[in-house]
């Protein structure tokens, strides 16, 4: 085996310009080739052009800056033999006029040489030359102030009192030393800003709270004339806050950066609002609705509403992250708001949910069926009225608007059986993704479950047996979504009480097509995806006609079942030929498996989920669901013109080959085999269909 090395050669064309070029030989050993890297093949020679620097040096002095081939020969030889073209083995460094060994100039032609530092590089050298600089800003941060005064107002502190030290906000960007008086004038409306105080030897934790700080609600950060406070004529003159307001409350501020107190004055006047009005008005969620003492900001709420919705935190993990960042060493001081956090949550999440609804708003007549929905439906599948008019589809292009749905069961997202569940009420009962959940348990426990057996055995879904379903009272999930991208149906979410029942199938499919019906004015064809559809198919008519007058299935339902692509390896024959999406026209490339990647993340919150009550573990489905949603929509911006693209090319190469057969073909055999119909029949008992293989067994 013969490996290939580089060697080079060099000639002098004149005086001015130096040929260096690269030619690849091969040599008798038997080492491995070298690994492939990116660039220009080995086997391409290379042409290197250099300019040299004119210099007064003798000859021999540029002749050891081009490189010595040998340093025993003289200079006059070494010229001689660079003259002559002989060639060599050895490398031919280039030399600077200082003697240090540089790389040959680029030329015009050739490709600057990509800068490859890795993550990795750039830590290194932050480290060797970085590190310690930053390190001595960090100290220089923490260090005594520089002047022993207000660095706004100049007034001298001292460290004794309270009100005379010097303070500064570890919240604020920027902000040196500065004394009391400054600093509540700096934050009028920002109580929640954690500060330090200066005792003399080290920055210590203080708050607002203790240097006579009062927020002022109801009249753009004054105090309320209804009863004004005592003042100090400098006070006046200054517009600082004075430390004494009468009638000012202690409230209990949840904001970012933690937990802290604070005092407020709220409007008197005869026309003010209600005092939990009016810290929501100043951007405060009140904790109670009736003596509010503590609040949480909006932009917590927002936080740990967007951390559940995608990093699946839960509300205890977010609390206790909380309690540290207020008093690091010493969470037991922090006052526990736990039970405040998550109740205050679903209250904000509701009252959101309401506003984007378009809550108390006039409805428009025909667009706003569903008064109060807080579901969001798929923004790319067929929705008559909304994203497409009938008048715009051709008759041709009819078969392709039928709404595609993919329906599964996960058994890992359960609720434990629990005292707390009396009482506890759901927020989003019915007006998102869960339809009425007491009429639905109600119905289910009313109506028997179908035992038949059917054929294909390979699959016990359906069956009661299947699962254990002690200590518990939700045993899993089924959700409809959409096929083509994966976003959750509107009322198309239900519960398990025992097994995955095909009547809850049922359920979840009527009321997503009379949710359906009702925005888009009638019924429209549907293509249902199943694990099982061989199973749940079979009485679906009798069942059917069980459902509560209340969610029925609309009449003349045009429906076509199958069965996604991944689970169809646990089918027999039959089901391969009545329910393969690979045999069935105007479906593309759809699999029918995206609730799997649903389940993948839906299940990170099952853990906590399985502790809460029936209603708030609604609410927090629902918004689940929600978001993942959202998101499915505002990627489609991406997702979907690269579909098209991929779609596009793989067209023009199916085409081809399509082409290409009917080349070969009798085009009276290629009339008969276009006229002949592709949907399975059954014969002696067993189903056929021109697109399997009749021989497979």
């Amino acid at each position: 085996m013969s490996s290939q090395q580089k060697r080079p050669r060099v000639s002098i064309e004149s005086i001015q310009t130096v040929t260096v070029e690269y030619e690849t030989v091969a040599s008798g050993s038997t080492e491995e080739p070298a690994k492939k890297r990116r660039g220009r093949p080995k086997g391409i020679p290379r042409s290197i052009e250099v300019a040299p620097k004119q210099s007064v040096l003798s000859n021999a002095s540029n002749n050891l800056q081009r490189g010595s081939f040998d340093p025993h020969i003289p200079p006059s030889a070494h010229a001689a033999h660079v003259a002559s073209g002989a060639n060599d083995t050895d490398e031919l460094p280039f030399f600077d006029n200082g003697g240090v060994s540089t790389e040959p100039p680029i030329t015009s032609n050739q490709k600057k040489p990509r800068n490859n530092k890795t993550p990795n590089d750039n830590l290194r050298q932050w480290l060797d030359s970085f590190a310690d600089s930053y390190l001595d800003t960090l100290y220089a941060r923490d260090s005594p102030p520089p002047i022993p005064h207000c660095s706004l107002c100049t007034s001298p502190t001292n460290t004794d009192a309270l009100t005379d030290a010097l303070y500064r906000c570890m919240s604020c960007i920027g902000a040196g030393a500065l004394c009391s008086m400054c600093l509540k004038s700096l934050h009028r409306f920002t109580p929640t800003h954690q500060i330090k105080r200066w005792d003399g030897s080290s920055w210590v934790g203080s708050s607002l709270f203790d240097i006579g700080y009062v927020l002022f609600i109801g009249h753009h950060g004054q105090p309320c004339p209804a009863k004004q406070p005592q003042h100090t004529s400098d006070e006046k003159a200054g517009g600082k806050q004075s430390k004494d307001f009468k009638g000012a409350l202690n409230l209990y501020i949840g904001d970012l950066n933690g937990f802290t107190r604070a005092k407020v004055l709220y409007c008197r006047c005869s026309h003010a609002i209600p005092k939990p009005n009016q810290l929501l008005a100043a951007g405060l969620f009140p904790c109670s609705h009736l003596h509010p003492e503590s609040a949480i900001t909006f932009q917590l709420l927002d936080m740990y509403n967007t951390l559940t919705t995608t990093s699946r935190t839960s509300a205890h993990k977010y609390y206790t992250a909380l309690e540290k960042v207020t008093k690091p060493g010493f969470s037991a001081d922090v006052g526990d708001r736990y039970r405040e956090l998550m109740w205050t949550h679903r209250r904000y999440l509701h009252l959101l949910l309401l506003r984007r609804s378009g809550h108390k708003f006039p409805l428009h007549p025909t667009i706003d069926v569903h008064p109060g929905d807080q579901a969001f439906d798929c923004v790319a599948c067929p929705r008559p009225g909304f994203n497409f008019e009938w008048f715009e589809v051709s008759e041709d292009e009819m078969v392709y608007f039928r709404i595609w749905i993919s329906y599964d069961g996960n058994f890992r997202s359960v609720r434990k059986s629990k005292k707390v569940a009396e009482g506890d009420i759901c927020l989003s009962d019915g007006c998102a993704y869960y339809s009425f959940k007491d009429a639905y348990k109600l119905w289910t426990e009313s109506v028997p479950q179908d035992k038949r057996w059917v054929p294909c055995d390979n699959h016990k879904a359906g069956l009661e047996k299947t699962l254990r379903w002690v200590g518990q009272d939700v045993t899993g999930v089924g959700m409809l979504s959409c096929t083509p991208h994966t976003c959750i149906m509107p009322r198309g979410a239900v519960d398990f009480f025992q097994g995955e029942k095909f009547i809850c199938l049922d359920y979840a499919l009527a009321g997503f097509l009379n949710y359906i019906a009702k925005r888009c004015g009638g019924s429209l064809p549907i293509g249902l995806t199943y694990d099982v559809m061989c199973h749940w198919i079979v009485k679906f008519t009798t069942r059917a006609n069980q459902l509560p007058p209340s969610n029925t299935i609309p009449e003349g339902l045009d429906l076509v079942g199958a069965v996604p692509k991944w689970h169809l390896a646990g089918h027999k024959r039959d089901c391969f030929v009545r329910w393969s999406l690979d045999n069935m026209q105007h479906v593309g490339r759809m699999e029918g498996e995206g609730p799997e990647r649903f389940w993948s993340m839906y299940n990170q919150m099952s853990g906590s989920m399985s502790e809460q009550g029936p209603g708030v573990r609604t609410d927090n489905a629902n918004n689940i669901i929600r978001s993942w949603n959202e998101e499915k929509a505002f990627g489609m911006v991406n997702s979907v013109p690269a579909h098209y693209i991929d779609a596009k090319k793989n067209y023009i190469k199916q085409k081809e080959v399509h082409d290409d057969l009917n080349s070969d073909m009798p085009p009276e055999k290629i009339a008969e085999w276009e006229q002949e119909s592709i949907e399975p029949t059954l014969k002696d008992k067993k189903w056929e269909s021109p697109m399997m293989d009749p021989d497979l067994s």
